[in-house]
């Protein structure tokens, strides 16, 4: 996943499944979308489209509750991925420099959600690969 907020961060359907979704929930929730790029036979998708998409999933009324507990961790580890911030008119203040102090802080809270995310993502990841190869 990418690290510069100006590039479009993606996610393969093996990351999603690293996140708890089924080899199904996977393919389901990506099966409507384009793939953003392709490098070999893995297809990488825009995370805000995955989520999009998820959020469309979870509207459906006969998902059972697991399933829907398991969607949802999903959804806010990808929010937290893409840094799902509100805009604020910071320009109102009438002091410039809490203007610009401010940015800086939200600035660098974003990307210290989307870096604790991507870890969060990673350590999942290597702990499926651990148990599976346990298991083997």
């Amino acid at each position: 996943m990418s690290e510069d907020s100006s590039e479009i961060k993606t996610v393969t359907r093996k990351q999603l499944r690293g996140l708890g979704l089924s080899l199904y929930h996977a393919a389901a929730i990506t099966k409507v979308l384009k793939p953003f790029s392709q490098k070999s036979s893995t297809y990488f998708y825009s995370i805000p489209e995955v989520v999009g998409s998820l959020r469309q999933y979870l509207q459906r009324p006969r998902i059972k509750p697991a399933t829907r507990e398991t969607l949802k961790a999903a959804l806010d580890i990808l929010l937290d991925l893409i840094g799902n911030i509100v805009p604020v008119a910071f320009g109102t203040s009438t002091d410039p420099e809490l203007s610009r102090l401010t940015r800086e802080l939200m600035s660098t809270i974003s990307k210290t959600n989307s870096s604790l995310a991507a870890l969060k993502v990673d350590a999942e990841n290597k702990a499926t690969a651990r148990t599976k190869r346990e298991t083997t």
